[in-house]
């Protein structure tokens, strides 16, 4: 796990990466029409990620890792979330005490009435932490049991591979959005980035072309950029 220093000392291309990161945020952001997940811009720096609970009947890839994740929901707060003692060493403000928190607690997260059918994360590319992160925001319980049921416990970051190696490997954004879905959604869908083509055709002709258009730059960029085992539905849901 890469360790962060305190606001000053981020090396230039760490910077950089991470305005590239803040970059992708707002590019892949406003990318509506997928089955699993929706997203939602907030500011500049932070992105809301609302994936469903269930894959509605998707196809699903069964494999012992899918397996391991379903049957492990609940998860314990070690293996899902960084301690405080991490969290001071990453944040490089550890001598004041300070750790990883979201600019918002997600105790004032607006719960909609489909509580049951999703859980958003919050994907936060703070400037001062040089480095993406994610917290739930709804649903804790689902994902996670929590040693307390605090503000400070909800509000933890959580251990992700794709956060937690993004310093050192070609990670991005569709990376971490396609943990998450691994994480949250039961049964585990074969392909993260299935495409809504029902939302397509509920839109009116203009908005359905932008939308349309939206959508296959995302597909195309993750196809350049990846060469995980999913990538033919991708590019068959191009076609």
């Amino acid at each position: 796990m890469a360790t962060a220093k305190a606001g000053s000392e981020y090396t230039h291309g760490q910077r950089k990466k991470l305005s590239q990161f803040v970059a992708d945020m707002w590019r892949i952001g406003g990318v509506k029409g997928f089955k699993h997940f929706a997203m939602t811009l907030r500011g500049k720096e932070e992105l809301l990620v609302t994936i469903s609970n269930n894959s509605q009947g998707q196809p699903s890839f069964s494999s012992p890792s899918s397996s391991m994740i379903q049957k492990d929901l609940p998860r314990n707060e070690h293996s899902l979330m960084l301690s405080d003692g991490t969290q001071r060493l990453l944040s490089g403000f550890g001598h004041l005490d300070v750790g990883l928190p979201p600019a918002s607690p997600s105790d004032l997260e607006l719960v909609d009435e489909d509580e049951d059918l999703h859980t958003s994360f919050l994907v936060g590319a703070y400037g001062k932490y040089c480095c993406p992160y994610v917290w739930v925001r709804t649903n804790h319980a689902r994902l996670i049991r929590l040693s307390e049921d605090t503000a400070t416990s909800k509000d933890k970051p959580l251990k992700l591979r794709s956060t937690s190696h993004w310093f050192h490997d070609d990670l991005h954004l569709w990376d971490i959005l396609s943990e998450l879905v691994s994480l949250c959604t039961v049964p585990l869908p074969r392909n993260p980035f299935a495409v809504d083509f029902d939302h397509f055709e509920s839109l009116p002709a203009a908005r359905a072309a932008m939308a349309t258009g939206a959508m296959l730059d995302f597909l195309r960029r993750l196809t350049a950029t990846s060469k995980l085992s999913y990538m033919a539905l991708v590019v068959q849901d191009m076609t």
